[in-house]
């Protein structure tokens, strides 16, 4: 059965009205998940020290980037043992220009593999160590 103009310019209207609404339908995050989101980037950068954990090189407090080490696209979540404070040239150029090499590091975990018992290579004072991430917020010598 054919339709007539009227018809499909009708129902090419609904169609196009049912996606914006479906589209609209995005979820921002409340004032709660906001506070709790920026709480998360305080302790991170109180435990890096106000230095970026891949380099070392210091970061200025409100210009730092919040890793997720699993990455939230894979699962990640907002919590202190997959979050890390990096500069801008690490996180964009090293760890997800060069995601084998950040795996490694630990700058990057797999969606198998847990960031509270994944390490992570931290630079201190130009000394490199093998840590872990805790939970509340500092280094841990095993998961």
């Amino acid at each position: 059965m054919k339709r007539s103009p009227l018809q499909r310019k009708t129902a090419l209207k609904a169609a196009t009205s049912e996606m914006r609404r479906t589209r609209s339908r995005r979820r921002y995050p409340t004032e709660a998940e906001r506070d709790a989101w920026q709480e998360l980037r305080a302790l991170v950068y109180a435990r890096a020290g106000g230095r970026c954990e891949r380099c070392g090189e210091p970061i200025h407090v409100t210009r730092f980037e919040a890793h997720h080490r699993r990455l939230r696209s894979q699962g990640g979540l907002d919590e202190p043992t997959n979050v890390v404070a990096l500069d801008a040239v690490c996180h964009h150029v090293e760890v997800h220009g060069q995601p084998a090499r950040a795996v490694e590091e630990g700058m990057i975990v797999p969606s198998w593999a847990s960031p509270r018992t994944t390490p992570i290579r931290v630079v201190r004072d130009g000394v490199t160590w093998v840590r872990y991430l805790t939970m509340d917020g500092t280094y841990g010598d095993r998961p």
